[in-house]
């Protein structure tokens, strides 16, 4: 998969297995860049899901991990734009 987001989306991420067995199912994002470069990113991740990966069914996990993201990607834009 993070081959394909960077060659696809143009977006890179590292495989959670780069950091050890445990992070197989995982991506690494690093958010040390600027507020537009990660709405950016975020965006082409956004498209590439839809497009790109045909997931007929969705388990509960992956529902969980999905939400989760959003739950996150709304937590660092709230941070971002300050009090």
């Amino acid at each position: 998969m993070a081959r394909r987001l960077l060659d696809e989306a143009g977006v890179a991420v590292l495989a959670g297995t780069d950091f050890g067995p445990c992070g197989e199912g995982y991506l690494r994002l690093c958010y040390a860049t600027s507020p537009d470069v990660i709405d950016r990113a975020i965006e082409h991740i956004r498209s590439f899901l839809i497009h790109s990966v045909r997931i007929r069914t969705f388990t509960a996990a992956m529902v969980y991990d999905l939400r989760l993201m959003v739950v996150i990607m709304t937590w660092l834009r709230q941070i971002r734009q300050g009090p």
